[in-house]
């Protein structure tokens, strides 16, 4: 890769040479062929990139994932793919690619996805605001779990026996009840 730079300088040499009439137009195509050559291979690539996110987007929504077989790679490329799909899937895609993290132990990357969906005009369902509990408690962060409950309530959602029990479970792994 390192020779694409000397071509783009062969090319800008030519363009100058023919601004003032050193070469003629057809040395100038002559020089630009392999550029042209190199970026629309690079095109369809990155197209056949994209078809393959999204092949496996339709069998991972479709079968699923056993809970370790996801990779965190994966994961970021689905997730990705979801993002930029329209129209936007609906919460249960984002529930269950969020859940095959926190099974795979996942945690951190759960909850960096769990963030970045905040941005979409997308509503978090209480299942979607359990995951992250469950990935803030299993991670020893108890107090951002309780705040998630306060968005729970502010959401209008009735917290359920998930919600506490992962709460109460969050408290026994930091030693914080007796």
């Amino acid at each position: 890769m390192w020779r694409m730079p000397r071509r783009v300088a062969a090319a800008a040499a030519f363009a100058n040479g023919v601004h003032k009439g050193r070469f003629s137009v057809a040395t100038l195509l002559v020089a630009i062929y392999p550029i042209y050559c190199f970026c629309s291979v690079r095109a369809i690539n990155e197209t056949h990139f994209t078809d393959s996110s999204s092949q496996l987007l339709e069998r991972f929504l479709k079968y699923g994932s056993k809970p370790s077989s996801i990779a965190v790679d994966d994961a970021l490329l689905l997730f990705e793919a979801m993002v930029h799909r329209q129209p936007l899937p609906s919460i249960w895609a984002f529930n269950k690619l969020l859940t095959a993290l926190a099974r795979g132990k996942h945690y951190p990357t759960a909850i960096s996805q769990y963030k970045k969906m905040g941005c979409l005009p997308i509503q978090p369902s209480i299942y979607t605001l359990n995951i992250a509990i469950n990935c803030f408690c299993c991670l020893s962060k108890a107090a951002f779990g309780f705040s998630l409950l306060g968005t729970i309530l502010k959401l209008g959602y009735e917290p359920d026996a998930v919600s506490f029990n992962t709460l109460i479970r969050g408290l026994c792994v930091e030693e914080k009840i007796d």
